[in-house]
């Protein structure tokens, strides 16, 4: 993936140390996913893999500066073992090891797609990392970062992550993309009601179904057990079974129609002038492209 790629937080955490959140704020981004990074060098007799992740959770804020403002929450309370797990789901991660042998450096990194928006000098983002109670933390400092991954120019559309632990009863979420299980197979069913009907989907073979066609590396407790079939999003709630302590990802959208159409806008003038520059000064490349159906001009 080729793109401009902008540190937005870079936080290192102490098992002994005091301070258990971090806090930053960028401006005038272009922004199409971000990217996640772990890294520490591993103490002797260690064996907690990355099951520290669960103890760490991300907020990603877009606070709107303009119209009528607004924030767009693209990250709410997302446990990065979550959101890397997703990672590992859709499209793998990167892993410098796998075996943790004492006095290795270990790093983890995953990327989350959030569609795309553009920012002004008056919007915000703002990057919040809090870290739990430390108990499965190495004792060796781990250095945390994330990152606003641009690639391409698209019309604006948020896609947003949540973490959420399952209670048992019914949780109703707001214009649902997907919604993912994290945890240890359960023989049981989760129950989810959309806008069209009742879904039941059993979560073993969620998971088996995921490990199947998905292409993980490395966090394999993970199974999709609703997916909205239109890919427009819907209303919903879903019961999940608590026995194992499982871990919820929702995957939603969030609306900001103005923002699309303006940012629609912003696109055709942009890509009007770049083919004007290119039908004026390389008038071979302009043929080509419009021979191949890249310009329509």
């Amino acid at each position: 993936m080729n793109g401009t790629i902008t540190s937005l937080l870079n936080a290192v955490v102490q098992k002994t140390g005091a301070q258990n959140r971090f806090t930053q704020t960028s401006a005038n981004l272009a922004v199409n996913g971000f990217l996640f990074s772990a890294k520490f060098t591993v103490p002797a007799s260690y064996t907690g893999k990355w099951d520290f992740l669960k103890e760490i959770y991300v907020n990603v804020t877009k606070r709107i500066g303009s119209g009528n403002g607004g924030a767009v929450a693209l990250c709410s309370n997302v446990s990065l073992y979550d959101i890397l797990s997703y990672s590992d789901y859709v499209a793998g991660v990167s892993m410098s090891s796998t075996t943790f042998t004492e006095g290795e450096e270990v790093r983890i990194a995953g990327y989350a797609d959030i569609g795309y928006f553009s920012m002004t000098s008056r919007d915000a983002l703002e990057v919040t990392v809090n870290v739990g109670s430390k108990t499965a933390f190495p004792n060796n400092d781990v250095t945390l970062e994330i990152s606003a991954v641009f690639n391409q120019v698209m019309k604006t559309q948020y896609k947003c992550y949540q973490s959420a632990k399952a209670t048992g009863a019914d949780q109703p979420y707001k214009n649902v993309l997907s919604i993912y299980y994290i945890g240890a197979g359960l023989n049981a069913d989760v129950v989810v009601n959309d806008e069209i009907g009742t879904k039941a989907v059993n979560i073993n073979s969620a998971i088996d179904m995921s490990n199947a066609i998905g292409r993980f590396e490395f966090f394999t407790d993970f199974g999709e057990v609703y997916h909205d079939q239109f890919g427009l999003s819907q209303d919903c709630s879903m019961r999940v079974p608590n026995n194992n302590n499982p871990s919820v990802l929702i995957v939603t959208y969030s609306f900001y129609p103005e923002e699309t159409v303006n940012s629609l806008t912003e696109t055709i003038v942009q890509r009007n002038a770049l083919i004007e520059k290119i039908k004026n000064n390389e008038p071979d490349k302009f043929q080509y492209l419009r021979a191949i159906g890249a310009i329509n001009a």
